[in-house]
């Protein structure tokens, strides 16, 4: 189930992220930058975010760790998900009647 759910999300968010929102992470870096300058951060904090933000493009722009960092943004909560619905859907045993 969950596997199922993360596949999905994972191809939707391949199509839109390659298909429309080429500059996602040009637009995420600035933003939080931007976030921590109006938070009144250190320059020398906001230099250590920003060549951090440029890693993160860096390896962004390749599928496979694109791919498995949007699994890990759903799996967890759906393996959490699909354990809790098992517990309370499973079989339970059914007694003899005497």
């Amino acid at each position: 189930m969950s596997l199922v759910a993360c596949a999905v999300y994972i191809l939707s968010w391949e199509i839109v992220y390659y298909g429309f929102m080429p500059d996602f992470a040009d637009k995420y870096g600035a933003h939080m930058i931007e976030t921590m300058r109006a938070k009144g951060e250190t320059q020398a904090v906001i230099d250590a975010a920003t060549k951090e933000m440029l890693r993160f493009k860096e390896l962004y722009a390749n599928p496979f760790f694109n791919v498995g960092m949007t699994f890990m943004e759903v799996f967890p909560i759906g393996l959490v998900v699909t354990l809790v619905s098992a517990g309370i859907l499973r079989k339970k045993p059914s007694q003899a009647r005497a």
